[in-house]
């Protein structure tokens, strides 16, 4: 007797939330195979952002399973209405501090369909914060030094930037000063290690302060001593990797870190470092 066969075609989900389809032969034998299916894929910006900031995130990196996507649905985890469009951009607003899940659903031309999430950390309205470099970052007595703390940033208070409105420096030596820009200059006229302070005030009065000890000595620096503590160490090596890539003008620029005064923190300045690196102030 001849064995009839019959062949249906299933609908198959896979655990990564994707669907394809299958063969199953129904003669007590099984052959399943999977096809391609759509994959959803997406970015958000800022990575931090700030409860009531607008949030953007970008699906352009989501692949259809040879058709086109043509529907983007968005569920942004803070019980607000999901919505669907058509193209792979999408804005939203969270007014509450939390941690959200972000999911997105694309469909294709082919109605296959494919879902990703994402966690979003959403913080709280803050002060600013306050941070500063030197250069050079050992000097010798009655060298001038400029602080420069153009690397501190501005408060949010839950709708605005609150701007820094004012600098206060305590340089270690007696001497304290306020102003309102970023970058001051200082001399110190005799050998020793002073504790430098700095102190940031935004526009509602909130505050911020940065502390660093500054070494001032008649010896010759180390080339590659970085943060003037006397030793080519790891901590240089972390200060050059921040700034790495940077020139002047950048927000990680770090002029102790421009070991060899091109302007620019790169690879030379790094094989410089590797190339005293363990060797000490004598």
């Amino acid at each position: 007797m001849q064995m009839k066969m019959r062949c249906i075609i299933l609908t198959a989900l896979f655990v990564f939330g994707c669907t394809a389809t299958a063969t199953r032969l129904l003669n007590d034998k099984v052959l399943v195979y999977a096809e391609s299916t759509p994959q959803a894929s997406f970015t958000y910006s800022p990575l931090q952002p700030y409860v009531n900031t607008t949030v953007t995130f970008n699906a352009s990196s989501s692949t259809p399973d040879g058709g086109t996507i043509i529907s983007y649905e968005w569920d942004f985890g803070d019980d607000t209405a999901k919505i669907n469009e058509t193209q792979p951009i999408a804005t939203h607003i969270y007014t509450k501090t939390e941690t959200y899940t972000v999911t997105l659903n694309i469909t294709d031309s082919e109605g296959l369909w494919c879902t990703k999430s994402k966690p979003i950390d959403v913080i709280p309205p803050t002060g600013p914060t306050a941070d500063f470099v030197w250069y050079p970052s050992r000097p010798y007595p009655n060298e001038t030094v400029i602080f420069n703390a153009s690397r501190s940033s501005p408060g949010w208070n839950g709708t605005h930037i609150l701007p820094i409105v004012s600098y206060k420096w305590d340089f270690g030596d007696g001497n304290i000063t306020t102003v309102s820009n970023a970058t001051i200059l200082h001399v110190y006229t005799t050998e020793a290690n002073y504790t430098v302070t700095l102190t940031v005030t935004d526009s509602l009065g909130l505050q911020s302060n940065k502390t660093y000890t500054i070494r001032v000595s008649t010896t010759t620096p180390v080339l590659g001593d970085i943060n003037g503590d006397g030793t080519v160490n790891i901590l240089d090596a972390i200060i050059l990797a921040k700034a790495f890539g940077s020139k002047q003008g950048s927000p990680n620029w770090d002029p102790r870190a421009d070991l060899n005064k091109d302007n620019a923190v790169n690879i030379l300045d790094a094989i410089k470092l590797a190339a005293n690196f363990g060797k000490r102030e004598t």
